[in-house]
């Protein structure tokens, strides 16, 4: 069941979000499937539409120290995935195994930025609401 109570923690939806983020770090989804490009973005889209949501909701307030205007959080969200699709760092994400773990735990943080501070604003985003 789903609690508006952002003082708990909600273990099924946590162990959710950590079951999927295992999924998409540990498996070789490329080898699996031959397919690098969907794959890319199928792990993209699945840390920050998926996962952050699950773990900031399910976790409630004890990721409230992640809490910055939504505005901004979003900001850096784009710039980060922006900077990580560069030729360079994504050679470096795409060959090392360093450049990808911090890519993806880059993809992490700013997921995390944007699902906190939005499911915790008290205000409308950049003052609008």
């Amino acid at each position: 069941m789903i609690s508006a109570d952002l003082n708990i923690i909600l273990p099924e939806i946590v162990l959710a979000g950590f079951a999927l983020l295992g999924l998409l770090w540990l498996v070789p989804l490329e080898r699996l499937t031959g397919a690098a490009f969907p794959v890319h973005m199928l792990r993209h889209m699945g840390l920050v539409a998926v996962v952050a949501p699950l773990l900031a909701f399910g976790l409630g307030d004890r990721l409230r120290w992640l809490m910055i205007s939504p505005l901004i959080a979003t900001v850096l969200e784009f710039m980060v995935v922006w900077a990580w699709h560069l030729p360079h760092l994504h050679g470096m994400a795409y060959l090392l195994p360093a450049g990808f773990a911090l890519e993806q735990g880059s993809f992490l943080i700013v997921g995390l930025l944007v699902w906190v501070s939005a499911l915790r604003a008290h205000t409308g985003l950049a003052g609008a609401g």
